[in-house]
């Protein structure tokens, strides 16, 4: 399956869950130093990166690959040396207290 399939399906998953979809690009090596929040999924749509959650190993993550991140669970991630682009879905409260801006808006 296409990524760009993938990625639909993902979004249009989400939606069908209540739950709204952001698109991020992180920069090679860029680090999001350990945090915990509300649930989120992530689909890997380009790059790579290694997120380590609670004490566990540190898991490699590729394009094409779904992430379910439990509430309340410590985690930290590690864009890898081609970057890391993803589409995050999480309710909308989760993306208020994240200070996310406008969602991915799917066309009907």
């Amino acid at each position: 399956m296409s990524l760009d399939i993938l990625r639909h399906n993902f979004e249009k998953q989400a939606e069908e869950l209540g739950l709204v979809t952001y698109s991020f690009d992180d920069d090679p090596g860029q680090i999001h130093e350990p945090h915990s929040h509300g649930r989120v999924d992530i689909l890997t749509i380009s790059g790579t990166a290694e997120l380590r959650l609670g004490k566990e190993p540190w898991l490699p993550v590729c394009a094409g690959e779904v992430t379910v991140i439990p509430a309340g669970v410590e985690h930290r991630a590690i864009a890898g040396q081609d970057g890391w682009g993803y589409v995050l879905a999480c309710t909308e409260d989760e993306a208020r207290n994240q200070g996310f801006g406008t969602p991915i808006i799917l066309d009907k």
